[in-house]
């Protein structure tokens, strides 16, 4: 009888995979398009210098890429949570259309819904009032954790850096803004944080990757997107 294993990208060892006859993969984010995008943050923020930081990202990010081109004669079925990265594998990787199949991801809906009352309450917390009082609704919540969350809490007194957010938050977050702004430079298979947004009913504004504008912002009913550059 055939065994069938799920594996992401490349996670799965080569003397593992070797000997199951089927293997069939999930991509959430291909190494060719954050290759790219570590190309184009090096190009747009280390133009003068080069930082030891962004030297060792890109030295790590090759190997991978090659380990997942590598890979691809142990898989059988290749499935993507986003057609631009389906794309990617046909037109690029020159893979059988018949191998790849797209699943989008979707959100839970019963967790991510429009709620003014909860946002109010997540606004109380972390706001500061003083900056209510001269600018009333005028503040800057940054959500999730990085590298630059230090630069942003230098932004001013406006701005406020929340770290990352527990699961049971994440729709207070969204009902407390009134603009999601997705400022990524590493596109991903698809961003659930957009559709979440979405979901809680607010316009969002992201940069315009095909992974998004192809799936998620189609045009400006649903928000609106940029260039990252």
């Amino acid at each position: 009888m055939d065994r069938y294993v799920h594996t992401e990208s490349v996670s799965l060892p080569h003397w593992r995979a070797k000997t199951v006859p089927n293997v069939a993969v999930t991509w959430h984010g291909i190494w060719y398009e954050i290759m790219h995008s570590k190309l184009f943050e090096e190009l747009v923020f280390n133009s003068q210098e080069t930082t030891p930081r962004s030297v060792g990202e890109l030295h790590e990010a090759m190997p991978r890429l090659v380990d997942e081109i590598q890979f691809f004669p142990s898989y059988t079925q290749h499935i993507c949570i986003s057609k631009s990265a389906g794309e990617v594998l046909v037109n690029i990787y020159q893979l059988p259309q018949r191998n790849v199949h797209v699943i989008l991801n979707g959100v839970d809906q019963t967790k991510f819904v429009l709620d003014p009352v909860s946002g109010a309450k997540f606004r109380r917390k972390h706001t500061f009032s003083k900056i209510s009082e001269a600018h009333p609704g005028v503040h800057l919540l940054v959500a999730g954790s990085g590298p630059w969350g230090k630069r942003y809490a230098e932004l001013g007194s406006n701005v406020k850096v929340l770290g990352a957010l527990e699961p049971s938050e994440l729709s207070n977050f969204y009902n407390a803004i009134d603009v999601f702004v997705n400022p990524t430079l590493r596109p991903q298979g698809l961003d659930l944080t957009l559709m979440e947004a979405m979901h809680c009913g607010k316009p969002v504004l992201t940069p315009n990757y095909p992974s998004i504008v192809g799936t998620v912002v189609v045009n400006q009913t649903f928000g609106y997107t940029f260039h990252p550059m």
